[in-house]
């Protein structure tokens, strides 16, 4: 049985469960809302096992039981497990120091529960873990440029005389992003997203001389962008045509609805792919959507990977049909 962990309304996961049951294949799919309750674990020289009670927020009162055993392989798309502990939830609204202390200890101990779950299922035939969460843009960087990758020239700095030394050294333009993921959730409905921004002249003179840690790029000024889905040694690369919209050439994740970029299949270098390949295992990474951008001279520079990031506009724009790729995977 394939497990699945997910968000309630992730389209991506339900066309792959689609394809999954065309193949006949058996899977169980967490969501983020799933509540999930260990009845036991067992741990031994000989194997581990355990079992996990599921239900829904919507059907409260039914349940499934899911033993290790069952699980052939795993799929974590996103979200979390939303481990359930007794204690914690009978101590909802205790207050005083030592109902905190309390508390906090159950927590923490709820959360090497979770650590334990996520291991295991990356110790299963498995597409992504949740600690891929955790990837590192700055330390992606470094791996991509051991592994024979060029990278643009990057400085994260608070002082602004250091970032304008990098930059006179460098002799370039330069452009700021978020060292994250660039997103702030203010409430369900309101949100924030930040874009990459090309810094100019008049901005950069306004800089103040001291600012929070802040990651500064070099320009790359490039012919268009690459987005690449990645899946246990296999690529399915796209050229997005970013540069005939002045609203989508620094960033193309700045849409414009009403003249949408060109998306068309590529076929990457066969010396480039070795080398996102051996990015992606030094990564320890089997699936995800790498960008990169070719520059004016046919220089290729990697920016970023994201382990859970979209596909499906790169599939139905190239017809490379990826949840049926990720539900053979997974049923193989």
């Amino acid at each position: 049985m394939i497990l699945i962990v997910s968000d309630e309304d992730d389209g991506s996961t339900t066309e792959v469960i689609n394809w999954l049951n065309y193949f006949g294949a058996s899977y169980f799919r967490i969501n983020r809302s799933s509540k999930i309750e260990m009845t036991h674990l067992k741990i031994g020289s000989d194997q581990t096992v355990f079992s996990l009670k599921i239900a829904e927020a919507f059907l409260p009162n039914e349940s499934r039981t899911l033993h290790s055993s069952e699980i052939t392989a795993f799929w974590y798309r996103r979200g979390h497990l939303n481990l359930a502990h007794r204690l914690l939830e009978n101590r909802v609204g205790e207050v005083g120091k030592l109902e905190h202390h309390l508390t906090s200890y159950l927590i923490e101990e709820n959360k090497k529960i979770i650590d334990f779950l996520n291991r295991y299922f990356k110790a299963v035939k498995h597409l992504n873990s949740d600690f891929d969460n955790e990837t590192n843009k700055l330390h992606n960087l470094t791996v991509a440029s051991g592994c024979g990758l060029h990278v643009p020239q990057s400085i994260v700095t608070g002082q602004k005389d250091e970032f304008l030394s990098f930059q006179k050294a460098a002799k370039c333009n330069f452009i700021t992003k978020a060292i994250d993921r660039g997103s702030i959730y203010i409430e369900k409905t309101i949100s924030m997203f930040g874009h990459t921004h090309l810094l100019l002249e008049p901005e950069i003179d306004k800089m103040p001389e001291t600012f929070g840690l802040s990651l500064f790029q070099q320009y790359v000024e490039k012919l268009y962008d690459l987005r690449i889905f990645y899946i246990n040694g296999k690529f399915f690369a796209s050229a997005i045509l970013s540069q005939t919209n002045d609203k989508t050439k620094t960033d193309f994740r700045n849409y414009d609805s009403e003249k949408p970029n060109r998306i068309i299949r590529y076929k990457l270098p066969s010396e480039i792919e070795l080398k996102l390949d051996r990015f992606m295992k030094n990564s320890d990474l089997r699936s995800g959507s790498i960008d990169m951008v070719i520059d004016k001279r046919k220089e290729y520079y990697f920016l970023e990977v994201n382990p859970i990031g979209q596909y499906s506009f790169i599939s139905n724009r190239c017809n490379y049909q990826l949840d049926k790729v990720i539900a053979e995977y997974l049923a193989a």
